[in-house]
């Protein structure tokens, strides 16, 4: 079940970062994940972290794809730091930390995908 009575709807969720300028993605997502990805862009998701130096290979395979497919955004796990080094001096990143690529990342900061 991808959500419970405890906390709030997915969708509501969705809505609510939208509203507020925001996208709503999925990070960390786990091979589990992979059978529901369509259903939580059914539920307002717009987008999946594709990178990250401890995602399973095949899960990052997985979700790069669909979200190639699908016109989402991909995520990185660094928060797209090592794009942002060369603009903000106050950020390090290290070399394999797994950030999208500057194509990726241009794509979510100018919301051309929705």
């Amino acid at each position: 079940e991808l959500t419970g009575s405890i906390y709030p709807k997915l969708e509501d969720m969705a809505k609510a970062i939208r509203k507020a300028g925001g996208v709503p993605v999925v990070a960390h997502p786990r091979r589990e994940m992979m059978e529901h990805a369509e259903e939580l862009v059914e539920m307002g998701v717009m987008g999946f972290e594709t990178l990250h130096p401890k995602m399973e290979e095949e899960v990052k395979q997985f979700f790069d794809r669909f979200c190639e497919e699908r016109g989402l955004y991909k995520m990185g796990g660094t928060d797209h730091s090592s794009i942002l080094v060369g603009h903000r001096p106050d950020l390090t990143c290290p070399p394999d930390s797994g950030g999208v690529t500057e194509e990726d990342f241009m794509k979510l900061y100018l919301r051309t995908l929705g």
